[in-house]
């Protein structure tokens, strides 16, 4: 890369920028101790957090790149919420398949390694535009230590965000490097920028914005003085290496959101601008694009969760926190476009925050969650080079130079803070519920940690009532709310909770509404009311036809409630959403034979199950009615020494209990 700059590079001592590198090492090295947290726990770690014991399907096997590139980003986990991010999941089976059980130290090493070299990026990139070495110095350690960077490299989903920082201005520098090339290194470094820039797309949605600032930067090079080449040849083959990626990165994400068959939903919990009006929206958003400006430049109270009822909604434009924050934004870029050609920096600075903050700002639509600093990791760039900025406009004054040493203390006493926050998903929501208190969401998640110890569940109560508090008649908190009442036996009040959070009126996942439904067919169940149950169940397999307890509920109990018709109805719907689940085969399997569904396709699904589960995956007595069912179809089928061979063995097994010993000698004697 290019290290000429206003000043020698060659004069600076190695040992000067090592020092700038190891601090970010030194101060976020405690994070090698932590856990999986929050999001961690389910999309990094080995362990399936959806079927606990038993190892990530998605993880734990390394499959081809076709295999991730062809998933969406919580595949495995829940639905498809419309998130695409194949490489950073990719990454998460990789390193596990490189270090095995020792995979929590060996995910957190890797951020910690990204944020090093994400930080040897920036002081390439700012040599790159000729900002001069010393300032370039300065831009370099004080991103190193920004403290808005924590939850990015402590917490191990962070690596979105770094891998979409790490790919985007690696594009940029492998770019500048191939236009002052010839012959075919020019094309090597070209097509080098293309692939990190498609790379950086398919790791975070927000690294399209990386396109843009490739743009930003040839023109803050040029404005600053360097002339290797036509300007508008470079602004038109900075777009190619942005587009081709683009096109590519947009075909495969929509050919695997196709099997998205509903609509997107952002939670109410994560973003309560969803669904508002379009000035509500954006007024909103503005307010916190310039509360996100004011924590980069102030980064030393920070929380993991920002909800609904943290920020207050902004229906006006004319409030006083949007009016400060349009100006003070307006001001930002107006002065950054003023100045563009005499001090290209300050336009690059501008180009940073903004350019690289607009795509999740919420200003063109409603993102996944309100705010989160999280999305400030490459946005703080910007604030960055105003700090160079400041230190070059005094001529590297002592006392501004002492300004930014304390600004950086601040940061670095943060981070070693919040590095323990990130320890566990308990010590992260306790932490988040004392910074942010007015979090209903994290009152919520707080709860449910305490669900599995019984001697503190009024604890567990006490938060969501001050959840409820928050936000009336929240879905979230009543689920939770019901839950506990499930683990103290007392089936009334959950089913009141939960037919309370179906009809509530703020937006959700439809799963949401789905893993209610399915919980309260369970409790008629257990109450005994069999038609309620399946009643319950039916509404959920409307809204999602492979839901597993809602399926299972219909396969054990409708046959003997429903007309026959419409649980051949129902079993059709169920298989077409199958979804190569095992266990909902065996279910499906178990249901089809007592409705007498085809043969051949009862026996596939019993098949299949059986050979793809244990016994010990499945509830007591589910896995011998599996085998039943095969000898029964297989008899339907005629295959009646296939029949025979299943009841014998069945009966060679010393261990089978008595009733079902003889269930199986009475089939055996019917095929005599």
């Amino acid at each position: 890369m290019d290290t000429n700059g206003g000043d020698s590079a060659g004069r600076v001592a190695k040992w000067v920028v090592a020092l700038v590198l190891l601090l970010p090492l030194l101060l976020f090295a405690p994070s090698l101790a932590n856990g999986f947290a929050m999001d961690g726990e389910s999309l990094a770690s080995s362990e399936w957090k959806e079927n606990p014991g038993q190892p990530d399907p998605v993880i734990s096997e390394l499959h081809g790149p076709g295999f991730y590139f062809g998933k969406y980003y919580w595949y495995g986990e829940s639905a498809n919420d419309g998130l695409y991010r194949p490489m950073t999941i990719y990454s998460y089976a990789l390193v596990f398949a490189v270090a095995g059980s020792a995979e929590t130290t060996a995910q957190h090493l890797v951020n910690v390694f990204l944020h090093v070299l994400a930080t040897f990026l920036v002081w390439r990139l700012m040599l790159s535009v000729g900002v001069g070495v010393r300032m370039a110095l300065v831009v370099t350690g004080l991103f190193g230590v920004h403290a808005i960077h924590s939850e990015v490299v402590a917490g191990v989903v962070g690596r979105a965000e770094l891998f979409a920082f790490v790919f985007g201005i690696g594009a940029c520098l492998a770019f500048l490097r191939g236009i002052r090339a010839g012959g075919p290194v020019r094309i090597g470094w070209i097509s080098g920028a293309v692939v990190m820039m498609f790379a950086g797309f398919c790791s975070k949605e927000s690294g399209l914005a990386f396109g843009p600032f490739l743009l930003c930067v040839l023109l803050a090079r040029r404005w600053s003085g360097r002339n290797e080449a036509s300007l508008l040849h470079e602004l038109f083959a900075g777009t190619i290496v942005f587009a081709v990626p683009l096109v590519v990165f947009l075909v495969l994400r929509h050919r695997v959101m196709t099997g998205f068959d509903h609509a997107w939903i952002v939670d109410y919990a994560a973003n309560p601008l969803y669904g508002t009006d379009a000035i509500t929206r954006i007024c909103t958003a503005i307010k916190l694009w310039g509360h996100g400006l004011l924590q980069c430049c102030f980064p030393f109270v920070l929380s993991a969760n920002y909800g609904a009822e943290v920020f207050d909604v902004e229906p006006s434009p004319w409030g006083v926190g949007v009016l400060g924050a349009l100006i003070v934004l307006l001001v930002f870029m107006g002065i950054g476009l003023h100045l563009a050609r005499r001090v290209p920096a300050f336009f690059l600075a501008m180009a940073s925050f903004l350019g690289l903050s607009f795509i999740t700002s919420n200003v063109v639509f409603a993102t996944g969650t309100i705010y989160a600093e999280r999305l400030y990791y490459a946005p703080s760039l910007g604030v960055c080079i105003l700090g160079g900025l400041l230190a070059r406009r005094f001529g590297f004054a002592k006392w501004v130079i002492a300004i930014l040493v304390v600004w950086s203390a601040g940061c670095a006493v943060t981070i070693l803070a919040r590095n323990g926050v990130w320890k566990d998903t308990t010590t992260l929501f306790t932490t988040a519920a004392r910074n942010q208190p007015r979090s209903a969401n994290i009152q919520v998640q707080l709860a449910q940690l305490l669900r599995g110890q019984p001697e503190r569940h009024d604890e567990a109560f006490e938060h969501l009532r001050v959840a409820l508090e928050l936000i009336p008649e929240y879905p979230h908190a009543l689920r939770e709310k019901a839950s506990l009442h499930v683990r103290r036996r007392e089936w009334d009040a959950a089913i009141d909770c939960f037919e309370r959070a179906l009809h509530s009126d703020y937006v959700e996942l439809p799963d949401a509404k789905v893993v209610a439904l399915g919980r309260l067919a369970s409790l008629w169940e257990v109450k005994g009311d069999k038609k309620k149950s399946v009643d319950h169940a039916r509404r959920g397999l409307a809204m999602a036809p492979g839901d597993l307890r809602c399926a299972k509920i219909v396969a054990n109990l409708g046959p003997g409630v429903l007309r026959i018709d419409e649980s051949r109805g129902l079993f059709d719907a169920c298989v077409a959403a199958l979804n190569e689940r095992p266990v909902l085969a065996i279910h499906l399997g178990v249901m089809g034979e007592k409705i007498g569904a085809d043969p051949t396709k009862v026996f596939e699904l019993l098949s299949f199950g059986t050979k793809a589960t244990s016994a010990a995956q499945l509830p007591p007595g589910v896995f011998g009615e599996a085998i039943f069912a095969m000898g029964s179809v297989l008899a339907r089928k005629g295959d009646t020494a296939g029949a025979r061979n299943i009841y014998e063995r069945l009966l060679r097994n010393k261990t089978l209990p008595a009733g079902w010993r003889k269930r199986a000698q009475q089939a055996l004697n019917k095929l005599r």
